[in-house]
């Protein structure tokens, strides 16, 4: 899992044998498209996809997880 900063905001990248398997810009289960406010929210969604991923878990986020993170979602 990689951060990045594209274009004035921050996103993750889930790379599994040297390619992008999972490219994320905007911040998962909102509806519309809410950016990431800054690299940490980026990072702690990304590992915890990493982790879903790891233990064989599907990969989805929802509210209260992003909630959990302390990831402000707004409407």
């Amino acid at each position: 899992m990689q951060t990045f900063f594209e274009q004035g905001y921050w996103g993750y990248d889930i790379i599994v044998n040297d390619k992008i398997c999972i490219h994320q810009d905007y911040v998962p289960a909102i509806i519309g498209n809410q950016r990431f406010a800054n690299k940490k929210e980026a990072e702690l969604v990304g590992k915890m996809v990493l982790k879903k991923i790891l233990n064989k878990e599907t990969p989805t986020v929802n509210a209260g997880e992003l909630e959990q993170l302390g990831i402000k979602v707004t409407s």
